[in-house]
């Protein structure tokens, strides 16, 4: 087959030349009708069952469209609700509980600190009481002397021992409120600490759930990755992909070229912008064209390079994909 191509790359080529019209100018060869971008083979994971198929052969769709539906597509789009849900009840209840605890901590801060504050308030005036009390005992004691009762002088020292027994207690209660503070402000630090850490697990949790149900709703359906038109639908439904999985080819029909095979001799004389025609048996008329691009690859066994040329009539050949024309190329 090789050979039989390299030989009517050849004979075009010598034609070119040998014709007077072209003689010295027309670059010869052989091309394949493709559109823009190629065939586009649409595949689903081997071995899945078809369950509805939502479009047909020759059939123009947008880009998001779904054209192959799969069994397992209705379970897998509501393991994307749930995992939708689970995310947003990640990314909006949990923040909203960490502010809530804050704000607890926040108010416990707060009236922690009220309260001892109240209490050295309360230590204070028991000090307070409690050196009066003493200096009263110490000034009745040199005053009264012994015009004093025994009675009298037992108030008086009780006194002072009570309200220096208040001064106490006061005092101990003062360093447990502290004890208890710090103590309950490192507690809600920690439920803070625990709170975050849980939020942002939670959320990556989420977050790949996410991911993996989409992604599993992804492989159960078949989308349209561009605008353009269904060239072949290769199932039905019910039917089983095969290991390739391909179930449907597209393109975009808008803008057709013909891929040239050209003669490596020939090369050196083209450049982009060459005026260039094809012609072929099922060609009502030959249809014109421009050199896009040329190949930077020359086979080693054909000894071709390929060249693009667009074409001016796409709408002509939009339903012959991949036959086989003629092109002449004016350098």
């Amino acid at each position: 087959m090789r050979k039989t191509t390299l030989c009517l790359l050849i004979f075009i080529s010598l034609s070119a030349w040998a014709s007077p019209a072209h003689a010295r100018k027309a670059v010869g060869g052989v091309a394949r009708i493709q559109p823009e971008g190629g065939v586009i083979c649409l595949s689903g994971p081997p071995g899945a069952t078809i369950a509805a198929i939502n479009v047909r052969e020759g059939e123009f769709v947008k880009k998001g469209v779904s054209l192959v539906i799969f069994q397992g597509n209705v379970s897998a789009r509501h393991e994307v609700k749930l995992a939708e849900l689970a995310m947003k009840e990640a990314v909006e209840l949990g923040p909203g509980k960490i502010k809530f605890e804050g704000l607890k901590m926040e108010s416990s801060r707060e009236s922690g600190s009220k309260a001892i504050g109240l209490q050295e308030l309360k230590v204070a005036r028991a000090r307070s009481d409690a050196a009066y009390a003493e200096r009263r005992r110490k000034r009745f004691d040199k005053v009264g002397g012994e015009d004093l009762s025994a009675e009298e002088t037992d108030r008086r020292n009780n006194q002072a021992r009570c309200t220096k027994l208040l001064l106490d207690i006061a005092t101990l209660e003062l360093q447990r409120m502290k004890l208890d503070y710090d103590y309950e402000i490192k507690l809600a630090a920690q439920r803070m600490d625990n709170l975050v850490l849980g939020q942002e697990i939670r959320s990556k949790r989420a977050m790949e759930q996410l991911q993996l149900a989409r992604a599993k709703l992804a492989q159960s359906m078949i989308v349209a990755p561009i605008d353009g038109t269904i060239i072949e639908v290769d199932r039905r439904v019910g039917e089983r992909t095969g290991d390739a999985g391909t179930c449907v080819k597209m393109a975009k029909l808008d803008q057709m070229y013909a891929d040239a095979k050209i003669y490596e001799s020939d090369i050196p004389r083209l450049k982009v912008g060459d005026k260039a025609q094809i012609s072929g048996d099922a060609l009502a008329s030959p249809i014109a064209g421009v050199v896009e691009s040329i190949g930077r690859i020359i086979t080693d066994t054909s000894k071709i390079a390929h060249v693009k040329v667009r074409l001016d009539d796409p709408k002509q050949v939009s339903s012959l994909i991949n036959m086989e024309v003629n092109v002449m190329i004016t350098p």
